[in-house]
């Protein structure tokens, strides 16, 4: 089940990461135009800077769920590192249950406030605010599905450092 679990997360893992390579070259893009508009024209367009921020907005939150499935995102492990296999593992798991929690918290928090700012205009290109909020929700569950991968991989590692060494202490 796990194995199927993780090769459906590999598939989204891939069209997350072309959508991220696609939105990094259209936020250049754009940034690129407004920057020769700007400096070369005297004239600059409103919407330019406006989408340049929502699609860093989605960069940003989708490259956060990237980098949790990978293991690579900022964190401190010196206290981790000298804990022996078994604790570590522990250590582990609640710290991503805790981080699955916040993440919950956050989907629920995303969703209300796309709720709120569906009647809300940008002001350049005039898109209801809901459509860069929904970053929020739509990274944190990205975000969610590779945690319970994690900890649903960090439990099988304990049950195999368990089975292969029931008896000696931690």
């Amino acid at each position: 089940m796990l194995k199927k679990y993780s090769a459906f997360l590999d598939r989204v893992d891939r069209v997350l990461i072309a959508l991220l390579a696609a939105f990094s070259a259209i936020m250049v893009l754009v940034m690129l135009y407004q920057i020769v508009l700007r400096y070369c024209f005297s004239s600059a367009n409103v919407w330019a800077e406006e989408l340049t921020r929502f699609i860093f907005v989605w960069v940003t939150t989708l490259g956060a769920s990237v980098a949790i499935r990978r293991n690579v995102h900022l964190r401190v492990d010196l206290v981790v590192d000298f804990l022996k296999p078994r604790p570590r593992f522990i250590l582990q798991i609640i710290t991503y249950t805790l981080i699955l929690l916040f993440l919950i918290y956050l989907f629920q928090l995303g969703v209300d406030l796309m709720s709120r700012t569906m009647i809300n205009k940008s002001a350049g290109l005039r898109l209801p605010m809901a459509y860069p909020y929904a970053a929020i929700p739509v990274g944190a569950a990205f975000m969610i599905l590779s945690c319970i991968e994690f900890i649903a991989k960090k439990f099988e590692e304990l049950r195999a450092l368990n089975e292969h060494q029931p008896g000696e202490p931690s």
